[in-house]
C-alpha cells in the first residue's frame, strides 16, 4: 500500500501548482502543506532539512523526499501510474516531453519569475517593461509547439502540458491576451476542465493581484 504523499506548496508558485494538478488528475491521496515564501518560511530548519536549496515544491513519499517540480511530475507518473502516456515510455516520445519540460524550466518559468521574484522576494515596487517581451516570446514558442501537436508534446496530454499550464494561466492573469495565440488559447481552454484547475486559477489570480497591489497599477501597459 502506497504511503500518503505530502506536498510542500505555495498557491502562488507555478511549479507547486503543476504538482498539485497532476496529483489531482491521478486522484492521489495527498496532503498539502503551505510554505509561506513571502514570510521566509523556506528558511525554517525543518524545511531546510527537506530541501537545502530552500525551494518549493517538495514532495515527501514516506521516507523519500524529492524536490524540483518536473522531477516530481515524472516520479508521480512512474510510481503511481507506470506506463501512462502522461509520460510516454517510448524514448523518442519521451524525448519530446523532456525537451518541453527543459524549455519550461530554463526559459519560460525564468521569464515569468523575472517579473514575480523582485516584487515578492525583494519587495520592489516597479516592474521593468523590458520583461514583457520574453514572456511574449515564450507564448509564441508554445504556439509553435501546438502547431506540431494537439498538446504541447504529443497528440495527448502529458506532464509537459501540466508543467506549463500554471505559467500560461498566470501570464493571462498578468494581462497577456491569449487570443493572439489561437492554438495556445484553445489548448488553455481545453485544460480548464482538468481537476484542480480552479486551484490553479486561484493561485494565478492571487499572484497577479499581489503584484498589481505592490506596483500600484497594471503589471504591464499593453
Amino acid at each position: 500500500m502506497s504511503s500518503k504523499l505530502v506536498l510542500y506548496y505555495l498557491s502562488g508558485s507555478m511549479p507547486s501548482r503543476a504538482c498539485m494538478l497532476l496529483a489531482r488528475l491521478l486522484n492521489l491521496n495527498f496532503e498539502i502543506k503551505q510554505v509561506n515564501i513571502p514570510n521566509n518560511e523556506q528558511f525554517n530548519e525543518d524545511f531546510v532539512k527537506l530541501n537545502p536549496a530552500k525551494k518549493i515544491p517538495v514532495l515527501v513519499d514516506g521516507d523519500y523526499v524529492l524536490s524540483e517540480s518536473r522531477a516530481i511530475l515524472a516520479y508521480l507518473v512512474n510510481s503511481r501510474s507506470p506506463g501512462s502516456n502522461l509520460y510516454p515510455t517510448d524514448p523518442k516520445q519521451r524525448g519530446i516531453v523532456d525537451q518541453r519540460l527543459y524549455y519550461d524550466a530554463t526559459v519560460f518559468l525564468p521569464n515569468m519569475l523575472a517579473v514575480i521574484r523582485p516584487i515578492v522576494v525583494e519587495k520592489k515596487t516597479e516592474i521593468s517593461p523590458t520583461l514583457q517581451k520574453p514572456i511574449e516570446e515564450s507564448l509564441e514558442m508554445i504556439e509553435r509547439y501546438l502547431n506540431e501537436y494537439e498538446y504541447v508534446a504529443a497528440s495527448h496530454l502529458t506532464i509537459a502540458d501540466i508543467s506549463m499550464l500554471p505559467s500560461v494561466t498566470t501570464a493571462r492573469e498578468f494581462g497577456f491576451n491569449l487570443t493572439k495565440y489561437p492554438r495556445l488559447n484553445k489548448w488553455h481552454h481545453k485544460l480548464e476542465t482538468l481537476p484542480g484547475f480552479d486551484e490553479n486559477l486561484y493561485g494565478s489570480k492571487t499572484n497577479a493581484a499581489y503584484l498589481r497591489k505592490m506596483v500600484n497599477g497594471p503589471i504591464f501597459n499593453f
